[in-house]
């Protein structure tokens, strides 16, 4: 009767079976945790996460990432930064930023492109220098403010357009001419004002005028007064 209970139920045929616990995952192998959940990885220990190989810091939720030491997101490839959350770059060292890729840097707030180094703002696309404030550009090399679009210039304070090389001054359009100070005007050389509108050069200084192309003096109008200059 018992063996055909036992036969029955198996009791005597299976033996003990102790179920041992995984072992634990900071001192288990790299492989292990490559290929264990996310959800494993993400309550694991920073430091396991910092020796892990870079796929899979890269794969990891962002949350581990930002809480991860600055030392590891700086060495971390160029392609994790760019995915971060633009806080995480901004608290970065400046000096990961300027080798970061110039589209990382482009959609950075403004307040992290004013206060980094005027170097990396003149490799900057223009399109990032015109957008800055205007503080910024007027501290900036001339070199960087002569090859920077005319639209540029234009909206700039005219203290900066006046201290510009007159090459610029002259390919810049007529209305910031126009509105520049006389000074300027006068030491601009004389095919500029040439073109200029006719109400500039009539307030122009008489000595200017005189030298001028007799073409220029005598299609002004008679009403400036200037028909005396046409007198032998």
């Amino acid at each position: 009767m018992r063996r055909a209970t036992d036969e029955a139920t198996g009791a005597s045929q299976l033996p003990a079976v102790d179920i041992l616990p995984p072992p634990p995952v900071e001192s288990a192998p790299i492989a292990q945790v490559e290929s264990a959940p996310r959800a494993q990885v993400e309550s694991a220990p920073i430091a396991q996460v910092e020796s892990a190989p870079r796929a899979q810091v890269e794969s990891a939720p962002r949350a581990q990432v930002e809480s991860a030491p600055r030392a590891q997101v700086e060495s971390a490839p160029i392609a994790q930064v760019e995915s971060a959350p633009i806080a995480q770059v901004e608290s970065a060292p400046i000096a990961q930023v300027e080798s970061a890729p110039r589209a990382q840097v482009e959609s950075a707030p403004r307040a992290q492109v004013e206060s980094a180094p005027i170097a990396q703002v003149e490799s900057a696309p223009r399109a990032q220098v015109e957008s800055a404030p205007r503080a910024q550009v007027e501290s900036a090399p001339r070199a960087q403010v002569e090859s920077a679009p005319i639209a540029q210039v234009e909206s700039a304070p005219i203290a900066q357009v006046e201290s510009a090389p007159r090459a610029q001054v002259e390919s810049a359009p007529r209305a910031q001419v126009e509105s520049a100070p006389i000074a300027q005007v006068e030491s601009a050389p004389i095919a500029q004002v040439e073109s200029a509108p006719r109400a500039q050069v009539e307030s122009a200084p008489r000595a200017q005028v005189e030298s001028a192309p007799r073409a220029q003096v005598e299609s002004a109008p008679r009403a400036s007064g200037w028909g005396l200059l046409l007198k032998p």
